[in-house]
């Protein structure tokens, strides 16, 4: 027999505990284990629980910091001293995240793959799952569908008559105003103080409900 000390990390605790290699113990002669009944260890790592990171993870880093989490979880667990380090759970926290990640990603790949689509999200031209080839409907069995689609009559009048009716035309009042006779600039300007009185044309073109009207005004300027 030979003790090997095992390490987990779980929601009652950190804490190690004795296993044993029996040799000679499986038919085959290979020696039993901890390796045959618990997942193996490699150098200084820590086994973790389900609970372990349904509390650290899932209800811990992922919604407050690690320095925060460390707190809770060893305070829930009695462990102020001796309990999980904070640098322990960052770097866990992150491999889990980032193992996850990767097989959310290869997950998407493969289902893309088996139903013939590109890394992007596109059908492959060749698809045998996807033709392409053109169907001929009869012209009765569209006309049918169109029947069966098309408005009412009713309907169809009042679209035309308002194709957007968004105001009521008893309701609203359109108003707008249009420059006449607006003369070019020239590019310099004299040197001069002298003010001129100029007048300028505007348009007004008022409509309240079905009856428009247009006004025309003369605004003189100085």
């Amino acid at each position: 027999m030979k003790s090997h000390p095992y390490r987990v990390d779980g929601e009652i605790g950190r804490f190690r505990f004795e296993s044993y290699a029996a040799v000679g113990v499986q038919s085959s002669g290979e020696p039993l284990s901890v390796r045959s009944l618990f997942s193996p260890l490699s150098g200084k790592s820590w086994y973790r629980t389900e609970g372990f990171k349904d509390v650290a993870y899932v209800h811990g880093s992922t919604n407050e910091s690690y320095r925060k989490t460390t707190a809770l979880l060893n305070r829930i667990r009695h462990q102020p001293n001796g309990g999980t380090p904070l640098r322990t759970l960052q770097d866990s926290s992150e491999r889990e995240g980032k193992q996850l990640l990767d097989y959310l990603k290869g997950r998407s790949e493969q289902i893309l793959k088996d139903h013939d689509f590109t890394e992007q999200g596109r059908p492959l031209s060749s698809s045998p799952a996807h033709p392409s080839s053109p169907v001929y409907l009869p012209s009765e069995v569209v006309q049918k569908a169109f029947e069966q689609c098309r408005k009412p009559e009713r309907v169809v009048k009042q679209m035309q008559a308002n194709p957007i009716p968004y105001e009521d035309p008893q309701q609203s009042v359109h108003i707008s105003v249009d420059d006449v006779g607006v003369k070019r600039q020239s590019e310099h300007r004299p040197d001069t103080s002298e003010t001129k009185e100029s007048q300028r044309k505007y348009a007004y073109q008022i409509q309240a409900g079905s009856s428009p009207s247009k006004v025309i005004a003369q605004v003189t300027s100085v």
